[in-house]
């Protein structure tokens, strides 16, 4: 628990860190802005209407999810705005002095944008020094098994701690352990993350379970749903998307896929138990998503629709 707690503060002193220097930026930024526009006789109230569109994009920018299409956003809207002073200052003489001012407000623009794409790479480097502990991990029939099982777990957690830094919160498991029950992590799903958009599927929460072997069976997959069982009881208000993360996934005709599909098909009070097999190929494909800005979670969006397929193709049982 205590290296759980220690990667956690890292975590938040990462984003501390950045959105200190993001801050500070975005108040340049203001303060650069506020000059350009009183250079061409606008007052203070009229160009903070001009700079409330850019704030916007750059106070988002907080937050890492969906990083990519805000920085393009965040540039658009320098564009727009670029247009519009210089149709401004066009009217005014000393237009080329009125441009150099500009460019010290692009400039710092483009200060935010280098600091958000610095930070996005080391996100990324720190989530593929996990996946390469993952898949290095022994596993099988090897020498300190116990030892590997909680290197395996422990990765896989940092693994989901930086690659979905702001659209998930690791829960404090304390909390919602019930009787002999230990879930290897929780994660809260946050605002921003849009799970029915994102993943076909709307949930809360993620209840992750690690097995550091090859093709887990039918103890594996009961563990699981018995899990989601006691998560009625908890903190936990829905029935939370399930990962069931090994070294192989089990085959397609195995009989654990068969009573995945059964347990998926015959709801419980109404709601749908949903668990997901995911192995180190899979984990290689989020990573790989994220390195070309697509968002990771299309994986788990895949992984749903092909539990959907599998459904029609076997008639729902």
């Amino acid at each position: 628990m205590e290296e759980s707690t220690g990667l956690l503060s890292e975590v938040e002193e990462f984003l501390n860190d950045y959105r200190k220097d993001l801050y500070s930026l975005n108040d340049e930024a203001w303060s650069v802005f506020q000059e350009c526009y009183r250079s061409i006789g606008i007052d203070y109230e009229h160009s903070y209407g001009f700079f409330i569109d850019i704030g916007k994009k750059i106070e988002s920018m907080e937050n890492f999810y969906n990083i990519k299409a805000k920085s393009e956003e965040l540039e658009k809207a320098r564009a727009n705005c670029l247009l519009e002073y210089y149709q401004l200052a066009s009217c005014n003489p000393n237009h080329n002095q009125k441009s150099d001012k500009w460019n010290s407000f692009a400039n710092k623009v483009q200060e935010i944008i280098n600091l958000n794409e610095l930070a996005v790479s080391m996100l990324l480097d720190k989530a593929s020094t996990a996946y390469e502990k993952i898949i290095t991990c022994p596993y099988g029939k090897q020498k300190n098994k116990n030892i590997n099982a909680s290197l395996f777990e422990k990765k896989v957690s940092e693994f989901f701690d930086w690659l979905f830094i702001s659209a998930l919160g690791r829960v404090d498991l304390t909390e919602i352990e019930t009787y002999r029950l230990r879930r290897d992590w929780v994660y809260k799903v946050r605002d921003e993350f849009d799970t029915l958009e994102k993943c076909g599927f709307p949930f809360r929460d993620i209840l992750i379970e690690c097995k550091n072997f090859a093709q887990p069976r039918y103890p594996s997959l009961m563990q699981v749903f018995v899990y989601t069982l006691s998560c009625q009881d908890s903190e936990i208000s829905k029935v939370p998307l399930s990962l069931l993360i090994s070294r192989k996934n089990p085959d397609r005709e195995s009989t654990i896929w068969r009573i995945r599909r059964a347990i998926f098909n015959k709801p419980m009070k109404k709601e749908t138990r949903l668990i997901l097999f995911l192995d180190d190929h899979d984990l290689g494909k989020m990573l790989e998503n994220k390195q070309k800005g697509i968002d990771p979670a299309l994986v788990l969006k895949e992984k749903i629709a092909e539990l959907e397929r599998s459904n029609i193709q076997h008639g729902g049982i």
